[in-house]
């Protein structure tokens, strides 16, 4: 990340927790007795601060609406069709490498999307796309400056791993079925089930940005987890994690590892925490219901 995008964040985040009047945690011990902790929070949204973090969901984020298509991205069985520019498929990989809209349908067995299109802007569509991979992320993006993974209306769309990756004790290996070295955002009004049979659910190296859809992860580890952090304008998540249902982990820069909720649905039930920022969490709205132990 440049000097410059990371002072943008910290600068809009500074000036959103000036603003907070309220700001809330979902930690909480365990005892012997209450194996389980059980808490449901719902808050009304505090308008005031909704301007001071706008620029944390940028219009693309927020309006997941395309005009046109570079590439039609067909998936059968452990083969891939492609037709149009910006992406080629190699056996069940597909790479995109190029700056575009990307249609993506049907179901691969075994095999992943890359996304390597350094400083460019991906739009990935899932349509009714089921993808699984027995050794290593769904779909990776290796370099982009930003990716919107967009669910598609009344799409039913899942993403699977295996329980080991070939890339297993590689240092900075992916270890999630969606796992993005940049930012990612996550919109549209479809449905995605992730399946993380190997470590996390979704894992972003950057920022993650959550503005639609209806999201169910299953993971052995973290659900969703985000570096710089982890931002919510909308959406409903179902969230099943062996370790924590979301969390942003960056200690080192100023002003980051925040998770910040504006609106949204979420019931996490979680092994650690249900909710674990590295530095603030702050919900203006949204309705939580969240079991952690």
């Amino acid at each position: 990340m440049t000097k410059s995008r990371n002072y943008k964040k910290v600068l809009c985040f500074i000036t959103a927790l000036i603003m907070t009047t309220a700001a809330y945690g979902c930690t909480q011990k365990k005892t012997e007795t209450d194996k389980n902790t059980e808490d449901t929070i719902s808050i009304e949204s505090a308008t005031q601060i909704k301007g001071a973090v706008s620029s944390l969901f940028s219009e693309r984020d927020l309006n997941p609406q395309f005009d046109t298509v570079s590439a039609e991205i067909i998936l059968s069985g452990d083969t891939v069709t492609v037709n149009g520019n910006g992406a080629v498929a190699d056996g069940s990989v597909v790479t995109v490498s190029q700056a575009g809209v990307y249609h993506i349908s049907g179901k691969l067995t075994d095999g992943k999307i890359i996304v390597n299109a350094p400083k460019e802007k991906v739009q990935l569509v899932l349509d009714n796309a089921d993808i699984s991979c027995s050794y290593s992320s769904a779909i990776h993006i290796e370099n982009c400056d930003k990716t919107f993974l967009t669910l598609a209306e009344n799409s039913v769309n899942t993403l699977s791993d295996g329980s080991e990756y070939s890339t297993d004790g590689q240092e900075n290996s992916p270890d999630a079925v969606i796992f993005s070295e940049d930012s990612l955002t996550i919109n549209g009004t479809g449905s995605l089930t992730v399946n993380g049979n190997y470590c996390d659910g979704i894992h972003g190296k950057d920022d993650i940005v959550l503005t639609g859809g209806i999201i169910t992860v299953n993971a052995v580890e973290d659900g969703i987890k985000g570096k710089d952090y982890v931002a919510a304008a909308d959406g409903e998540f179902i969230i099943n994690a062996g370790c924590d249902g979301i969390k942003s982990t960056n200690s080192e820069d100023e002003g980051m590892g925040f998770v910040f909720v504006e609106n949204g649905k979420f019931t996490i039930t979680s092994g650690n925490d249900g909710i674990q920022a590295e530095t603030e969490f702050t919900a203006t709205g949204g309705e939580f219901d969240i079991v952690s132990g």
